[in-house]
């Protein structure tokens, strides 16, 4: 499977699961809670964690290409700098991707919580989502590896003003790592277990850049 097609199918993935959780949520607000719709919400389930994990695999290897990644090797410093703004620019894709299939993952659960029974299913995929959010922030482990990591690779960058955009942009990627989680977790913590006590339809926007995506705004 080429690089490009397993992006392309993991948003085909994203985009489809948003698209049928906005599409049926009107009616499962309303009370129609068939079998069907159950099965095919954990049908999409089952998706969004395979992208998860095929997510967090990416991440993990961009991170080591981050860290084997030398001053030495380049025969001038600007190419060494360029590459790490190409390294920072594809890991922030990477997170962005992640927190969307966490967004569709919570969104998802809200409708599947709807449905009577199975509260021990709705409570460990509750817990599952969050503790998978809990995980990108930035006082996590994770977050906190890669700024030890980018600050220990610009010291070989001369230029200041380079080295203070180089942190900024990880600052930016940072921050909206806190927003976008922030709305994951006010989502969860707004509809609680019982979505059936809301009388409005759960309405998702997606936005697109330059073809991937790059939010969702749920309302």
């Amino acid at each position: 499977m080429s690089l490009r097609f397993k992006k392309n199918e993991r948003r085909s993935v994203l985009t489809g699961s948003i698209r049928y959780f906005e599409q049926i949520a009107g009616s499962v607000l309303s009370g129609e809670l068939s079998d069907e719709v159950v099965h095919v919400i954990e049908m999409h389930e089952t998706k969004l964690l395979e992208v998860q994990d095929h997510l967090a695999i990416d991440i993990r290897s961009q991170t080591e290409a981050l860290k084997i990644l030398k001053d030495e090797e380049w025969v001038r410093q600007g190419k060494y700098i360029k590459a790490l703004y190409e390294q920072q620019s594809a890991l922030d894709k990477l997170y962005r991707e992640m927190l969307l299939c966490l967004r569709a993952r919570a969104c998802g659960w809200q409708l599947f919580s709807a449905f009577p029974d199975r509260e021990q299913c709705k409570w460990d995929r509750l817990q599952d989502i969050r503790a998978s959010v809990l995980a990108l922030l930035p006082q996590g482990e994770a977050a906190i590896a890669l700024d030890q990591l980018l600050r220990e690779k610009i010291k070989a960058v001369t230029s200041a003003n380079e080295r203070s955009k180089i942190l900024r942009n990880e600052n930016a990627v940072l921050d909206r790592i806190s927003a976008q989680s922030a709305i994951v977790f006010d989502g969860l913590q707004t509809i609680g277990t019982d979505i059936s006590t809301h009388d409005a339809p759960l309405s998702i926007d997606l936005k697109i850049e330059d073809g991937v995506i790059v939010a969702t705004r749920m309302r």
